[in-house]
């Protein structure tokens, strides 16, 4: 805290040394080459500075002195843009002078203003920092001005702001310096903007913002700059801020992996290369004969390197001139190069986690084949939301043209080998309960004993039939693990000692989720599980193989054997072309691969310790034409659209329980695969397949060829059959 009331009711220089009083005199009366001549011996080391300095008078209307370096810019006509408050700096002065006077030490910071330059020709800015020097400076007040008390410097300054302009008079003369920060200002400026939210979006005056700081940092008017992202991601084809403000995939490619030019010398070498002599005739390839044929003369690129190590992009630098980059220019480029990485790696690491982010809330687990479809769309739904564009929604998720692949390996008979145990396991546990209450009513005479006794009787006969619905097992389970079972356990402890080991053993034997004996249905269930452990680890073994080969979707269910639905077509391909022989080569591979699993079956039933599988039956719905795809938003999953879509789905439901015209019997047998086809041609091409494989010994060489039973909607589906 401090006084301007004391201060300022007497002269607040008045202990100004006189030798100081007669220079401010002189200097004020002096001529202008007086002035100048003066300050030349007084202050010699303005003179050899190169910063830009000046001597003015606080009543002058032009500076005493300006040095070469402040001429220069006043030459030019740089402009002044006012950044911060605009307080006057005679004003800002007075409140330094009155805080430094009464505390006895500098007001920090009071003398430095920033200062904004821009030359309105080139469009280059500048910033400094003005330093003023007010030993030389007198303020005097009228008689008139109110003077508060007890004021910290910041009020000072906004209570001295406020006076009438010859409320307080200055005089003498003040000694100023810019200082160049426009190193350190406009490097603060680009990580700004890199390191906000702004910088993750390539809106339209992002890049040209940065040119603009570019242009000043490298004082280079002609400047112009670009950047491109060398590593494939599914934004780079969005993305307008290469050099030439479009992106062509094949141009940039070309350059980055086969010319022998400065794109590849740059990405291989990791390494700053520039050429500061453009010529169309030294071209490497289109892009750098584009580059040439917009007039630029010099072209530099700077590698943009991960935390890893690998090169993600490359800065673009160009120029009109010739000869543009020289050693000043490469000198400043590494602290502006380190913070447009910086910018780079951080836009990568923004958009993968928004784009996760999206792909978790709209899709489910998606195969790694179309992840990249996926993260397209959601890149684009991203994008569209965060670029100030209208927000589209995401976008269906189509893929067209597709050849569908159907083909199923089912356990034969599987529901009645089920319903077969089921009677077995209930026989069983009966006849072991007549066996226990019999003993037990002979033991201990309790009439509820007997009642269970006649209703088991009654359903033991009822199992001899084998007429056992759905209703009657419900009953019968539940008369054994609701009623008799629970009783046997509160009667145990009252019971001989041999009938409670009875008892105990009979426990052994119940299933402690069905509540009673299930030895064959757990036999069953089991060599269904084995069955689809099996082939599922094959059917995941051999499809990695094949996508190798050309990525494609397939997915696959597990009930009693398993169905799997496999895809392949030009539009499920990021960057393969698909050909003709793929879907024949995908065909073939299908039918050894149902074959195949057929055979591990045969195989594992031959090894003693192993669990016996059930038989299997080998399906496979050869369609003649291609569907269309989509993926259901609301569901999660992959589905048909369009009426050749739905036509197919029809016709693998009906094949399913088809039977053979004639004799009746289901096209479906044990160990026997069956090929639906629609015409001759799918027909003949098939037929090759099957002789080849039999060749090989992996079928038999009868071809049956079965007329179907089917509806009106599938009608004419036919099939052939082998062992």
């Amino acid at each position: 805290m401090f006084s301007f009331k004391t201060l300022l009711d007497q002269d607040i220089q008045g202990d100004i040394q006189a030798p100081y009083r007669q220079l401010i005199q002189t200097m004020e009366q002096a001529s202008k080459g007086q002035q100048k001549e003066l300050i030349k011996v007084l202050f010699p080391f303005i003179f050899s500075s190169e910063q830009s300095s000046f001597v003015t008078g606080l009543r002058s209307k032009s500076p005493f002195f300006c040095s070469e370096p402040l001429e220069r810019y006043i030459a030019e006509g740089w402009e002044l843009i006012f950044e911060e408050e605009a307080v006057d700096w005679k004003t800002q002065l007075l409140t330094e002078i009155l805080f430094s006077r009464c505390t006895n030490k500098d007001a920090e910071g009071a003398r430095d203003f920033a200062l904004h330059l821009v030359n309105p020709t080139t469009g280059l800015e500048k910033y400094f920092r003005l330093s003023l020097n007010s030993d030389f400076v007198r303020a005097k007040k009228s008689e008139r001005v109110s003077i508060p008390d007890n004021r910290e410097p910041a009020d000072g300054m906004r209570w001295a702001a406020t006076l009438e302009a010859d409320a307080i008079q200055l005089e003498g003369f003040v000694m100023g310096q810019f200082v160049d920060v426009s190193r350190r200002e406009l490097l603060a400026r680009l990580e700004e903007f890199m390191v906000t939210d702004e910088s993750n979006v390539e809106y339209d005056q992002g890049l040209s913002y940065i040119q603009s700081l570019a242009r000043s940092y490298f004082g280079n008017e002609a400047l112009h700059i670009g950047s491109v992202y060398v590593q494939h991601t599914l934004w780079r084809e969005l993305s307008d801020w290469t050099i030439l403000r479009t992106f062509n995939s094949e141009w940039y490619r070309h350059a980055f992996e086969q010319a022998d030019g400065l794109y590849k010398r740059a990405v291989h070498g990791s390494e700053v290369v520039f050429d500061n002599e453009l010529d169309i005739k030294d071209a490497s390839g289109a892009l750098e004969a584009a580059v040439i044929a917009d007039g630029y003369k010099s072209l530099l690129l700077a590698p943009v390197v991960t935390s890893r190590g690998d090169v993600l992009g490359l800065i673009e630098f160009a120029s009109p001139k010739r000869g543009a980059f020289d050693p000043s220019f490469l000198e400043r480029l590494g602290d502006f190069g380190e913070i447009f990485e910086m910018g780079m790696n951080s836009f990568v690491q923004e958009i993968d986690q928004q784009v996760s982010l999206v792909l978790q809330k709209y899709f489910t687990p998606i195969h790694t084949s179309l992840e990249w479809k996926f993260r397209q769309v959601a890149l684009d739904y991203y994008w569209s939301k965060t670029s100030g564009e209208s927000e589209r929604g995401i976008q269906p998720i189509e893929f067209r043209g597709v050849w569908p692949l159907f083909g199923q390996l089912d356990v034969v008979s599987s529901s009645q080998r089920r319903k077969s145990a089921i009677v077995e396991d209930l026989k069983s546990n009966i006849e072991a309960l007549i066996s226990l209450l019999s003993d037990v009513q002979g033991e201990r005479s309790i009439e509820i004993i007997s009642s269970y006794l006649s209703r088991l009787t009654a359903h033991q006969s009822v199992l001899q039939t084998e007429n056992l619905d759905m209703g009657e097992e419900r009953k019968l389970t539940g008369i054994i693990g609701e009623e008799v079972n629970p009783v046997l356990l509160d009667l145990k402890g009252d019971l001989s000692q041999a009938l409670q080991e009875r008892i105990s053993q009979y426990f052994l034997q119940v299933d402690a989720q069905t509540k009673t004996f299930s030895q064959k249905r757990s036999e069953v269930e089991a060599g269904v599980t084995e069955i689809n452990r099996l082939f599922a680890a094959l059917l995941s073994r051999e499809d990695q193989k094949m996508q190798t080969l050309l990525p494609h979707y397939i997915t696959h269910s597990l009930t009693d054997g398993i169905e799997f639905d496999l895809y392949v077509g030009q539009s499920l391909l990021r960057k393969t072309h698909f050909h003709t022989y793929h879907i024949k080569d995908f065909r073939l591979w299908q039918l050894k691969l149902v074959c195949q699993m057929g055979h591990e079956v045969m195989a594992r039933n031959q090894e003693a310790s192993s669990v016996l599988l059930p038989a299997i039956s080998l399906l496979v719905v050869a369609y003649p034409s291609t569907i269309d795809i989509h993926f259901r938003g609301d569901e999660k999953r992959f589905d048909v659209m369009g009426a050749e879509g739905v036509r197919y789905e029809t016709i693998k439901k009906r094949v399913e329980k088809a039977v053979v015209t004639d004799t009746g019997e289901r096209l479906t047998q044990a160990n026997k695969l069956a090929v639906c086809y629609l015409d001759e041609a799918t027909k003949k091409e098939y037929i090759e397949y099957l002789n080849h494989m039999a060749k090989t010994g992996a079928i038999e060489e009868k071809i049956e060829d079965l007329e179907l039973d089917l509806p009106t909607d599938s009608a004419g589906i036919k099939s052939l059959r082998v062992d």
